[in-house]
């Protein structure tokens, strides 16, 4: 990680925090409520997303419209399981006619 970190450049008003492997949502949960509007984008191992999304939705009062969160694997199982699990959501949405193309129809998928 420490090598990682010369290539995120440095803004003038950014505030760049560097966790340790498997302090991320402490990290989250540690924040101080934002002030005015905030949003958030997340993309992790899949029990992290759902637990940085609860708190940035409850906690921390992100606007569920103002929020990406995207789990990206899940822990102990292979791209092949999550893939086939994928396509069996996906058929079962798309069977039960719901628009897989709206945003709290994936979004509902992502966290089923």
């Amino acid at each position: 990680m420490a090598g990682d970190q010369p290539l995120l450049p440095a803004r003038p008003g950014d505030d760049v925090r560097w966790v340790p492997a498997g302090g991320l949502v402490d990290a989250v949960g540690g924040l101080p409520r934002p002030a005015g509007v905030a949003a958030g984008w997340v993309a992790s191992e899949a029990g992290e997303v759902r637990a940085i999304r609860r708190l940035l939705l409850g906690e921390l009062g992100v606007d569920r419209a103002q929020l990406h969160a995207a789990a990206y694997w899940k822990r102990g199982s292979s791209f092949d399981d999550l893939d086939a699990q994928n396509a069996r959501r996906y058929a079962e949405a798309i069977a039960a006619g719901h628009d897989v193309t709206d945003p709290a129809v994936l979004e509902e998928l992502a966290f089923s």
